[in-house]
């Protein structure tokens, strides 16, 4: 093993905190996979499916879900629109040539002029690797912290073909 070899590996090994997870080599790999699904996105390599939801007025209700897919119909993006009352949800599932989520993408807002971001960045066995969060403006909005599991789509193509539940409040 070359000596630069085992500085990647021993940098990958590193754990992910606050001062370097900007360049944290396992957070690059995943950004690697968002750029390359949105690369394929903006070459119309991927096929779209859209499904759009009539509101059931409670907590968060889907009023769309789109997913892309490969040539080989292996999804990878997945996106949902959520909207209640007082908040709305733009999420951004991205999935690497396995259809393993990598990364995760919540643009949130509310109704007090909120407006924050929320990422989270998985490794290929599914484990929450980090989240961060970005308030833009606004005084804050107690959007769950952290992001529940329950609300990630691990398997896009079954969250996308779900049926709406009108009784269930997720966003």
């Amino acid at each position: 093993m070359t000596l630069q070899v085992g500085i990647l590996l021993a940098l990958a090994a590193a754990p992910i905190t606050d001062d370097n997870w900007r360049q944290h080599p396992v957070v690059r790999d995943v950004r690697r996979v968002q750029d390359e699904v949105e690369s394929l996105r903006d070459m119309a390599r991927l096929k779209r499916k859209r499904r759009t939801f009539d509101s059931c007025t409670r907590f968060q209700d889907d009023i769309s879900r789109t997913l892309y897919t490969d040539r080989g119909g292996v999804p990878r993006l997945y996106t949902r629109s959520a909207v209640s009352d007082d908040t709305a949800v733009n999420i951004k599932g991205y999935y690497d040539a396995k259809a393993r989520l990598r990364y995760l993408l919540v643009d949130a807002g509310a109704a007090n002029a909120t407006a924050m971001r929320i990422r989270i960045y998985f490794d290929t066995d599914g484990q929450r690797l980090w989240e961060t969060r970005e308030l833009f403006t606004g005084p804050g909005y107690p959007f769950p912290d952290p992001w529940p599991d329950k609300w990630i789509a691990r398997d896009a193509a079954g969250a996308f073909a779900n049926p709406v539940d009108c009784a269930a409040a997720a966003p």
